[in-house]
């Protein structure tokens, strides 16, 4: 799975910069994924490759998969340009396309106009009826997928964002941006606006430190996963409930604050062994999986817990991520039994 993605990731890359230097290279594209950000700047960047003085509304129509039959899509790519020399035609959440849409579509996809850009973007498209399979296979259609990054994709790429605006990031800054608002793009483009504009674009110095960017952006969610540590280290399960309800008000779901509360428990138990290797600490900290910076606050983590209690509570951790994938009851009792079941 690691690979696929590490593929899918590659191929994203090479999408935009065929994108920018050739435009729309193909008649049609499929974009999809889980990374949302990324799937609009896809769609955009494609409109803007025919239409890059803005958008042409005669000859630019938008759809919504389920809402216009298929037939009528294909109709809508078949029409000539007017007073132009291309028409593009978008269909988003392709996910809800029916069944019976996907034939008008294979058969358009099959011979395509040369005069229209056709771009179905969804979530993710559901490919096995026999037409879905012939427009996925069909010469003229590219598709590309957009799979959520991992911290050090994310931290990648707001390091080359914060540089498009002219913002100079010390080397703690993309990680520490990453652990406290996680690794969705949109939000961490956001919380870029927000630097550049508490920095100001008249500012001298354009650098930005980790205790600079804590300014604009506090750890909060990340502090919530040190305190609920502590807390089921000391076995306060009131505490323990009051920062996880905490981190699911700070926008975070049961699914996404229990992957933040293994990473946490897998880091200490990263730390004890660490320690008995007698790593350095810039080798420590490497290895642990975390940036310098946070290694002090693994460590006092680390102390209420021996390695065999960590493993426990790992266990525990992979039996409650069955549980929400697989139980009907409410996603955040399944977390809170597993605080109940450490605390005893």
């Amino acid at each position: 799975m690691a690979t696929r993605k590490a593929d899918a990731l590659a191929a994203g890359r090479a999408f935009f910069k065929r994108v920018a230097t050739d435009g729309a290279f193909a008649p049609v594209f499929a974009v999809s994924g889980e990374e949302r950000y990324l799937v609009d700047e896809a769609v955009s960047r494609l409109i803007r490759s025919v239409f890059p003085e803005g958008k042409d509304d005669f000859n630019l129509d938008l759809f919504q998969a389920g809402e216009r039959k298929g037939i009528d899509i294909a109709s809508a790519c078949e029409q000539v340009p007017m007073f132009a020399a291309k028409r593009v035609v978008v269909v988003r959440a392709g996910e809800h396309f029916k069944a019976a849409d996907w034939e008008p579509l294979a058969a358009y996809c099959e011979r395509p106009s040369p005069s229209t850009l056709l771009i179905l973007e969804g979530a993710k498209f559901d490919q096995r009826s026999k037409a879905a399979k012939r427009v996925f296979a069909a010469k003229g259609v590219v598709s590309v997928a957009f799979p959520l990054l991992g911290e050090r994709d994310a931290s990648a790429w707001l390091a080359r964002r914060a540089r498009s605006r002219g913002l100079e990031l010390d080397g703690e800054v993309a990680p520490y941006l990453v652990e406290a608002l996680g690794s969705s793009l949109q939000q961490l483009d956001l919380a870029l606006e927000r630097i550049d504009l508490y920095i100001g674009s008249d500012a001298e110095d354009r650098r930005l430190t980790v205790a600079r960017a804590a300014e604009v952006v506090p750890d909060t969610r990340v502090r919530s996963v040190f305190e609920l540590a502590d807390a089921l280290g000391t076995r306060d399960l009131g505490t323990a409930l009051r920062s996880f309800h905490r981190m699911l008000e700070h926008g975070d779901s049961p699914i996404g604050a229990l992957t933040m509360i293994a990473r946490q428990f897998r880091q200490m138990l990263l730390h004890h062994d660490g320690q008995a290797r007698r790593l350095p600490e810039r080798e420590l900290a490497r290895y642990v999986g975390c940036p310098p910076f946070r290694l002090r606050d693994v460590a006092r983590a680390a102390r209420r817990f021996s390695p065999e209690q960590l493993q426990s509570i790992l266990h525990e951790v992979l039996l409650t991520d069955r549980a929400l994938k697989s139980s009907r009851l409410p996603d955040a009792l399944h977390v809170e039994r597993l605080f109940v079941s450490i605390c005893r």
